[in-house]
């Protein structure tokens, strides 16, 4: 079991099976010991076989500065030199077998999630559905890049958005938003959608995610009502987990206060009732209509790798993150012919896509198996083909120039921007031209190296104006401004002086 309790993230195992962990060493170190609500959460297997930390950074103390005013140090490994990542505002993602380190572009407060495909999902308190929409790996190509965020916020119902509780007497803190987002947390995909906690007004919100260009709506399961509600003031929902046996399990954190406390009263603080129901906290388990019969507790470390590999086709996330997970670490040769089969002919999309991280994930992912994915009629499955193909050097991506499918033309256009090749360029230029109002379609071109700016300018300036072109070419020109090379910017000075078009 991973834990994280700042400033590390520990291993805990309990290897002689007396429900106690005899092993305890920490994995990751320097984390700040912070206001509680932003301090290291809610560890995450991916699907690229990389663990996901929520981790939104130190806040800054006043009223408890000694308690918690940790800043914390550079996060690293505690047990092995390695890289170290700076401790900022940024989720953390590691792979202990391998010993890499790395922050990712985007942050979460508390709790984050991954839907089928591997998109990152993250929430803070008043930002119920946001997701991360380019990786710090293209945008670290580009220095000169300056961007407000990497997260699209997806809620077609407003990020601070109303909630419709139904608690009898309620109870709100000194800062605590009433009627609104205001303690968003856990956020879990479940369904083809993601649930969401907010604690304050004791309710479960779930919404319903669609593609949307490069990213996705999200809008409300049911209008009007939450999908899950009590009357009960004290009812803390904070958490959920997706079970082997198909049901959702609810964390309810049950207490009568529900604050952090550099922001509570000290009326509040220093009162005698404030840790009221700390040992009432509960889990509530929801099923389907017609319900699920309990089932066995499964015993997948006793299963052999073929067993696994048939998991991988499972319709529930929790088995099939489970068996590749548990692949991966066997390292185990016997599951690689199995694998291939199912990423050739799975009848599934979601297994095939399992199968090729999981290959992945055991070094055996082939060229031809990558091909062939270029090529599956899932885009999801194409989408992360390209991602695959990143460190293949597979040349067989150019021919998704003219998907029908906007997530896979970005992905492609964010992963070429690291080749420097004619016929790269080329196909680059018509992703953009095809999806320039797109502003992450910007994004992901502007990624690339910041020596294209310069020519980038002087071809879209020949073009009508339109929304998305004005927004790229301010953001070329700040690229520019930042590159400081006095001929480039005698250049564009040039440029302006002698036309009087829109731009």
């Amino acid at each position: 079991i991973l834990v994280t309790d700042a400033p590390n993230v520990w291993y805990l195992e309990d290897s002689n099976g007396d429900g106690k962990a005899d092993i305890r060493k920490p994995i990751l170190t320097g984390f700040a010991m912070t206001n509680p609500q932003h301090t290291v959460n809610s560890p995450t297997y991916g699907l690229d076989n990389w663990i996901y930390l929520a981790h939104e950074g130190f806040s800054s103390a006043v009223v408890y500065a000694e308690k918690f005013g940790d800043k914390g140090s550079d996060i690293r490994f505690a047990d092995k030199p390695g890289p170290t990542v700076k401790n900022e505002r940024r989720n953390v993602r590691f792979r202990p077998d391998t010993f890499e380190l790395e922050t990712t572009s985007s942050t979460s407060q508390f709790g984050l999630g991954f839907d089928d495909y591997g998109h990152l999902l993250t929430a803070n308190n008043s930002n119920h559905a946001r997701e991360e929409v380019i990786s710090a790996t293209y945008l670290a190509r580009n220095p000169d890049l300056m961007t407000a965020s990497s997260m699209q916020d997806v809620s077609d119902h407003g990020a601070a958005a109303q909630v419709f509780s139904i608690v009898k007497n309620p109870r709100f803190e000194l800062l605590s938003g009433t009627g609104v987002f205001t303690s968003a947390c856990g956020i879990t995909w479940w369904n083809g959608g993601t649930l969401i906690a907010e604690p304050v007004h004791g309710i479960v919100h779930r919404d319903i995610w669609q593609p949307a260009g490069a990213t996705h709506k999200a809008s409300r399961a049911k209008e009007g009502v939450e999908f899950l509600a009590s009357t009960d003031p004290w009812f803390r929902p904070v958490n959920f987990y997706n079970g082997p046996d198909g049901a959702l399990y609810v964390i309810d954190y049950y207490r009568k206060v529900i604050e952090h406390p550099e922001w509570t009263s000290r009326e509040t603080a220093e009162a005698k009732d404030i840790y009221d129901g700390q040992a009432l906290g509960r889990i509530y388990r929801v099923t389907q209509k017609e319900g699920i019969a309990p089932a066995a507790p499964p015993r997948l470390s006793q299963a052999t790798s073929a067993t696994l590999v048939t998991h991988l086709e499972s319709p529930h996330i929790w088995w099939r993150r489970t068996a590749q997970r548990l692949l991966v670490d066997r390292q185990d040769e016997s599951a690689i012919a199995p694998l291939r089969q199912l990423a050739h002919s799975g009848k599934s999309p979601l297994a095939r896509l399992h199968a090729l991280w999981t290959l992945e994930g055991l070094h055996k992912l082939e060229p031809a198996q990558i091909i062939a994915a270029l090529k599956d009629a899932d885009p999801g499955v194409r989408e992360n083909a390209i991602r695959l193909a990143e460190t293949h050097h597979i040349d067989e991506i150019l021919q998704l120039e003219a998907d029908p499918s906007p997530r896979v033309r970005f992905q492609l256009l964010a992963s070429l921007g690291s080749l420097s090749t004619p016929a790269s360029a080329a196909v680059r230029k018509k992703l953009l031209e095809r999806d320039l109002e797109d502003r992450w379609f910007q994004l992901a071109a502007l990624s690339a190296s910041s020596n294209d700016a310069l020519p980038a300018l002087e071809s879209t300036v020949r073009s009508p104006q339109t929304p998305g072109r004005a927004s790229y070419v301010e953001q070329l020109g700040s690229i520019l401004g930042a590159r400081g090379k006095a001929p480039e910017i005698t250049r564009v000075l040039s440029m302006a002086a002698s036309s009087k078009d829109w731009w």
